[in-house]
């Protein structure tokens, strides 16, 4: 997205468009897998409580390790 630089330069606020958007999903990257991962540990040695179960029931059902 070039919006915010072009703002800067121009000091006139630039809309954010669809093709905008487009090309900033591109350029990121999924961390839902990393966030299972963490979940899953946290669940795994640190949940006393139980309260991240659930984590480890969906991770489970849906064959994410």
């Amino acid at each position: 997205m070039r919006q915010p630089e072009t703002t800067f330069e121009t000091g006139e606020i630039q809309p954010i468009t669809q093709d905008d958007l487009r090309k900033a999903l591109k350029e990121r990257k999924a961390t839902t897998i990393e966030w299972f991962a963490t979940a899953r540990n946290y669940a795994t040695f640190s949940d006393v409580n139980g309260d991240y179960k659930i984590v480890l029931d969906y991770a489970k059902k849906h064959g994410i390790k």
